[in-house]
């Protein structure tokens, strides 16, 4: 594992990275540094220039992924699964102003199977006119699921452009379900914010509140 400079201020650990290849790295070392910390209680992932990666980016309770304004993160080959995974996490999160491409590579932009709290888009912006994290070159942009056993809750989806989709086997680009026929528990919370999906034409810009 790369010896990562770690810079905490007032409770937030962060890393910054400008190679795809070092982003599971870095959330792996952001969180064995907060369970061991006394006063971080939350951590970030910066990337800082455009890259790419390869493999699935496994988040971690706790911590966002968050891309810079103007950066591009390209998942560069095909892999089974999702481009990020927050699957089974507690209040991890994509953010940023950036732009996640999935290039056509995986079904899934970003998962989260029975997530808590999980955030996703520029979130917590104070800017009237904020932009927008994107999502591109995806078949599923975002879906976040109940599975068979455990609800997903209290989703957070603020500030959020997925457009530009895979040229084949494109599906949903926002898809939030209870997956009924898991028999499963029902999704419980959602707060949609300022999202605009684009597939075969643009929808209007949105902004919604809901609970499930």
């Amino acid at each position: 594992m790369n010896n990562f400079t770690i810079v905490e201020l007032n409770g937030v650990a962060s890393i910054d990275v400008s190679t795809g290849a070092d982003i599971n790295d870095a959330l792996a070392a952001l969180d064995v540094y907060i369970l061991g910390s006394a006063t971080a209680t939350s951590g970030v992932v910066n990337v800082t220039a455009s890259t790419s990666f390869s493999t699935t980016i496994v988040a971690q309770d706790n911590i966002a992924l968050n891309l810079n304004a103007g950066v591009t993160l390209t998942l560069d080959s095909a892999i089974v699964g999702s481009a990020y995974d927050l699957s089974g996490t507690q209040s991890a999160g994509l953010t940023g102003t950036g732009t996640l491409d999935a290039a056509g590579n995986t079904d899934t932009a970003v998962l989260g199977d029975a997530a808590k709290d999980p955030f996703i888009g520029n979130v917590g912006s104070t800017d009237p006119s904020p932009d927008s994290l994107t999502i591109v070159g995806w078949k599923y942009g975002v879906v976040i699921a109940s599975t068979a056993t455990e609800a997903a809750t209290d989703i957070v989806v603020e500030n959020l452009q997925i457009s530009g989709p895979a040229a084949i086997d494109v599906i949903y680009p926002f898809w939030i379900t209870s997956r009924p026929a898991l028999n499963g528990p029902q999704v419980e919370g959602l707060v949609v914010t300022n999202l605009l999906a684009c597939w075969k034409g643009c929808k209007p810009r949105i902004s919604v509140q809901m609970t499930l």
